[in-house]
Order: structure tokens, then sequence, then C-alpha cells
């Protein structure tokens, strides 16, 4: 437990000295000499004026959010399509031009027409209902 302690201690030592340098302001603390901890004393040469401190600092605070965050992320929704209004299919069928149409709008014709239809049903089952429609009136 004592260890434990210590080790905390040295931790916030360290983030305090950290944080004095980069701000430039005299240390309260001067870490000891007779301290067998040489962190402190170490010098980065790359470091100026604290900077990879702060960006550590910033990539703990970050990471640490986002495990403490156990939401999943939603999930994109799909927007349901939109049929398009056809007034007249007899040209499409006619013109042989039925597979330029979608399936919901082809569903959505003959939900109109009172064709029973389903929505697992393929484009080709779709357009023969159409057709089949279209030659039992003719």
């Amino acid at each position: 437990m004592v260890a434990c302690n210590n080790f905390f201690l040295i931790l916030v030592e360290e983030e305090a000295y950290a944080k004095a340098k980069a701000l430039e302001v005299p240390s309260l603390h001067a870490p000891d000499a007779s301290s067998n901890d040489d962190t402190l004393n170490d010098v980065d040469p790359l470091d100026i004026d604290g900077e990879n401190d702060e960006k550590q600092n910033d990539r703990r605070r970050s990471s640490t959010s986002l495990e403490s965050n156990n939401t999943t992320p939603a999930k994109k929704v799909r927007k349901k399509p939109e049929p398009k209004i056809v007034e007249n299919m007899k040209e499409y069928f006619d013109n042989d031009t039925l597979n330029q149409l979608t399936t919901t709008t082809l569903r959505h014709w003959l939900k109109q027409q009172q064709v029973h239809c389903t929505t697992r049903e393929k484009k080709s089952d779709l357009m023969e209902k159409v057709q089949k429609h279209f030659l039992k009136n003719d």
C-alpha cells in the first residue's frame, strides 16, 4: 500500500513539474537530488515548452473518455424509397418498359389495382403480375 501511494505521489509531482515547465513558471517544488527517480531530471531535446506532454495528456483524456462511454454508435437509418405514382401503366406495358420502374412503384400500383403481392417478391414476378393484369383485362 505504501509503494502504491509513493507511486501516485511521484506521478502527481511529475505532472505538476511538467505543467510548471510548460507554463514557464518557476516550480514551487524542485525535484530532490537524492531522489532515485531520474525521469524528472531528464529533458527531452525535442520537447519544446512541454508541447509533447500536453499532447500525451490530451491523448490520455480522449482515450479514457471513449472508454467510459460504452454506447454503441447509432446505425444509419435507410430511407424507404418512395413509389413513383404512375397514372398510365398501360403505356409502360405497351412499350415493354416495365423494367424501368422500381419494385416499390410496381408493388404500389399492384396494390392500387387490388392484386395480391408481397414485399419479398422479385421485380420479375411483379412485372409478370402487371402483364397478367393487363392481359386478363383485355
